[in-house]
């Protein structure tokens, strides 16, 4: 297994391989177990752009960019 996590000032980006085969992302399905399936599923809600590549091994990105939380919100 690997992880890789990069920061820059406009993104956080994640990488996570391992030594299984590549993969073709699917939608979860109303059918899907309800204690499986989420992960993807989870990483589709919440990242602002993510991907599965096929290098020698499966690996699934993701980034989430950063916004400064220093700037007050609007009254």
């Amino acid at each position: 297994m690997r992880l890789e996590v990069a920061l820059s000032d406009e993104c956080l980006r994640v990488e996570v391989g391992d030594e299984g085969p590549a993969f073709a992302p699917a939608e979860r399905a109303p059918d899907s177990p309800m204690d499986s399936h989420w992960g993807l599923h989870l990483v589709a809600q919440l990242a602002d752009r993510w991907g599965v590549a096929a290098k020698p091994e499966a690996e699934v990105w993701f980034e989430l960019d950063r916004t400064s939380s220093a700037q007050p919100s609007p009254a």
